[in-house]
This record gives C-alpha cells, structure tokens and sequence, in this order.
C-alpha cells in the first residue's frame, strides 16, 4: 500500500482510490441525484485537468471556485492539483463587491461557478479586471463561458502528466473574518499532507460514510476530503440545514458526521429526531466552539457516545485532539497536540508559562501555512520555526492537556475589572437552562459599556430574562459583571461555527435598547 508521504497531492490520493476501491462510493449529492464511484470520480478529474490545460491554464494560476457544497467542489481541487493550478474556494452566497474583493487578494485566471452563482459571475464578467476564463456548471450557460459538463463528457480522462512537488502551491482560502476582515492564506501540497493520517486517527475504515456538513470554502471541509479519498471511504454532501442532516444521517446509513455545536443541538430539536433511525451512527467529530457540558451529555446520550472534539485555527490546520477515551479524565480540556503540531502557552514577551498559569496559545505546525494577506497582492512571508500568535488564551495541565479560556479581543471592562467573555459564558453554560451563550460589551450612552448576555436555553425551558439576570447576580463570578440578559432563539454563528458578536452588538445599537 502507497505511504502517507508518498502522496504528493490530493490528484494522487484519487488516482491510488480509483485503483484501490473503484466500486466505492466516492461523492454523493443528494441534491442533484448524484453517486459517484472513484474510478469515475478519478476520470472526471482526469478529463477535467486536461480541458482545464487545454485552455490555456498553466501551473502556478489561480482558479476561483464558486458552488454551494457540490460534486464539483471536489473534482476541481483534485483537478488542479494535477497541473499545478493553484484552487480558491468561495462562498457562492457572497455579494458581488465580496466576491470581487476576495478575487483581488491575487491574480484569479478562471473562474468556476455553479447555476446559483450566476449573478455573481454575470458582475464578474463586466469588471474591468475579470478573469480570462468562465466556466458554467449545469444546463444553464452564460453566453461568456465555457461549459462545465461538456469540458468531461467530451474531454481525455487519461491520466495527465504531473507537474506538481510537495511544496507548490494546493489552495488560497480565507479565515472566517469573526474579529476583522478576513485574510488570505495560501496552503502547500506538503500542508494538505497531514490529514491523510486523520484516517488512521479516526479510525476510519473503507466502508466509512461521511456527511460533509461544513462548506468547501472552508478548510475543514478539505481535511475529511483527503481522508476519505485516502482510506477509499465515501463523502455525502448537505447543506447546514438541520432537517435534511437528520434525513440523511438515516438514508445514507452515516458513520461519522462533522457538527458544530450550534447544528447538533438543533438536529436534537427537531420533531422527528426520537423517531429516527441513526444507529449506524459511530463517531462525531465537533468543532468551532466551546461545547456546554450539559449539550455534550445530550450529544453523547441521543446522537452518538463517540465523541471527538478538536482545536485549531484555519492557518493552521488541526492542532489538538481530545479523543472519547480521555473525556472522562480531562472533561474541560481541548486535547493534546496533533499532527505534529508544536504549542506552547507564553507570556506577553513570548516566554513560556508553567502549567496551570494561563497565557496565549501560540504554535507550530506542519500544516501552517507560511505565505498570509492581511491586503489584496500584499503576502507576508512565515518562517516555518516561527510561532504563530492564536490570539486564545489557555493553559497546559501537568499532563500536556491544553485548557482554552477565551480570546485576547474578547477581555471585558467591567468597570477597573477585566474579565475574560469566555469566563462569563462558561459559568452561564454550566447552568441547566443555558445551552448557548455569548457575552459582549454593550455600548451605553455617555461612552460607557455594559456586559450584556444573550442566551439561548433548552427546547423546553421556560426561564425568562429577569430569572436569568437574578442567577447572574446571585453568581459570586457574575453578581458585579453582568449589566444585560437576553433570551434569544439562537446567535449568528459563521459556517464555521463561531459567534459573530459584532452582529449583537450591532443589533443592540440598532434597536435603541
């Protein structure tokens, strides 16, 4: 069997499924009525990457993609790791000025867009600085673009020449934006290379069933994609919509499901969930957030009792893991250092702290990019032994278990007092009626600030603001901190699963409150 390190890009973990698992189910979309196997997941790929050269497309450029969680995400990455061509997955919701904006971080030669991204393509098309290439999925073709479909009925599905090395660049992404406008980063093959082992973490087996929920815009949604391709395990495709994830975690016999937090504890909402049929159900990967100790009981009771919760940060990949067999000894802990990654909590002037004292959390990691945008054709070079500032605050426990406990930009002045947001929503999620919380700073009038709470309780709680707001006074943590209690339905969450705050406290400021 072909190593790990012997697989220079994802085009080469598709070429070794095709001959290794060619029945398996590789891609399904439920949506478009679409089941793939490898051998032809890996001929399409084929046909794509040699119609996307026969345009003209050389290594090195830059292809934006532009599809809501579809087959094609996949083909194309896979496609242009094979020539070389550089992948930069979008949101096909954005706004055309964002998408425009995102697309002038670097110089984008083609763009790829599926049927609900055709507006989007339709501005793109008339800006003075627009791709050379348009290339339209699905019937519906723009008179501007090439077509999609036909590029692989048409096209060679032998297998092209390789051009890449470990070291070239694989994909441009963009971090979520949750403290600023979002950056670029750019990852290598090399960088791609450690989630081939996450099968072997995992445990992952040929007959795996994965459920895609996390968009491939993100880089989460690339790591279980080189997984599954490497182990020969299939990847069905969702939306992050509750009702069609329950739907499919029954009809597609699911093995293991990526959730965060937020998503899981509406699936458990639904009507209908008691009644399903889950049982092929084995493993749960969640991430994004703080998990509430009481939503953790419920996950591990009613969905599935193998639970896997991770920390990183999208530049850096994947950099802890806290596997089911340590919960019980470590239950507030985020897990130990994964995949090779280095993590060290410092001080201010970078110096590492003991364990138990809290500090930043800073790494090094085998999959951290080395080439960032804070601006549109403004890279800033890492060196590969620097340490990367996470911006979280944790501590190490004697054991080498890594505690987070909030981020830098999330400290709260509580008037002379600092209190961390993540200190304040942990007391609240420890509560049995809380199962989301945020805390903000809320503007006042004079230029003042108050600690405002919004909270989300449990299905079948009745605890209304003024009950909440006196648990917080009667708290010897929150009793001077909290000002404000909100009951909200759920909070703005990104598709990556973390609080959009500054829609809070926009929404505050707005209604005069």
């Amino acid at each position: 069997m072909t190593r790990p390190d012997e697989l220079i890009t994802i085009g080469d973990c598709c070429r070794r499924a095709a001959r290794l698992f060619p029945n398996n189910e590789a891609l399904v979309c439920p949506r478009t009525g679409r089941r793939h196997t490898y051998l032809e997941h890996n001929r399409r790929v084929n046909s794509l990457s040699r119609g996307l050269s026969e345009l003209g497309l050389k290594k090195g450029e830059v292809v934006s993609i532009l599809c809501d969680n579809r087959i094609e995400d996949f083909e194309m990455l896979a496609a242009l790791s094979k020539i070389g061509c550089v992948g930069m997955p979008l949101n096909a919701r954005l706004l055309p000025e964002h998408v425009i904006h995102h697309m002038q971080f670097v110089d984008v030669s083609a763009v790829v867009f599926g049927p609900e991204a055709i507006p989007v393509a339709d501005v793109l098309h008339k800006h003075p600085d627009r791709p050379r290439h348009f290339i339209s999925i699905g019937a519906d073709i723009p008179e501007y673009a090439s077509s999609y479909d036909a590029m692989i009925d048409e096209g060679d599905d032998r297998e092209p020449d390789t051009v890449s090395s470990p070291d070239d660049d694989f994909c441009f992404f963009f971090t979520s934006g949750t403290t600023g406008s979002p950056r670029g980063y750019v990852i290598t093959h090399r960088q791609n290379q450690p989630y081939i082992r996450m099968a072997v973490d995992y445990r992952l087996t040929e007959d795996e069933r994965i459920l895609a929920v996390l968009p491939p815009y993100t880089r989460v949604s690339l790591f279980w994609y080189t997984a599954a391709v490497y182990t020969g395990g299939a990847q069905v495709l969702t939306a992050l919509d509750p009702a069609e994830i329950l739907s499919l975690l029954e009809e597609e016999s699911i093995t293991l499901v990526i959730f965060i937090p937020d998503l899981a504890r509406h699936v458990m909402a639904l009507p209908i969930f008691d009644s399903s049929d889950i049982s092929s159900l084995r493993r749960i990967v969640l991430a994004g957030t703080r998990l509430a100790p009481s939503l953790r009981i419920e996950i591990e009771r009613r969905l599935c009792p193998t639970l896997y919760e991770v920390y990183g940060q999208q530049e850096c990949g994947l950099l802890t893991l806290m596997p089911p067999e340590d919960r019980e000894k470590k239950p507030e802990s985020i897990g130990y250092p994964y995949l090779g990654s280095e993590i060290r909590v410092v001080d201010k002037n970078g110096a590492p702290r003991p364990p138990g004292e809290m500090g930043e959390i800073v790494s090094r990691s085998p999959a951290r990019t080395e080439v960032m945008y804070a601006e549109p054709k403004q890279p800033r070079r890492l060196k590969a032994d620097d340490w990367y500032r996470s911006g979280d605050i944790g501590f190490f426990d004697e054991d080498g278990y890594l505690y987070y406990r909030g981020r830098l930009d999330d400290a709260l002045d509580t008037g002379g007092k600092i209190v961390f947001a993540s200190e304040i929503e942990a007391v609240l999620l420890s509560m049995d009626d809380v199962v989301d919380c945020a805390a903000v700073g809320l503007p006042e009038p004079g230029g003042a600030f108050i600690v405002g709470v919004f909270a989300v309780p449990p299905p079948d709680a009745r605890i209304t603001e003024t009950e909440l707001f006196d648990r917080c006074r009667s708290d010897r943590t929150l009793k001077d901190v909290v000002g404000k209690v909100f009951i909200v339905d759920r909070l703005p969450r990104n598709d990556t699963g973390k609080v959009m705050k500054h829609i809070l406290v926009d929404d505050y400021s707005a209604a005069g409150r």
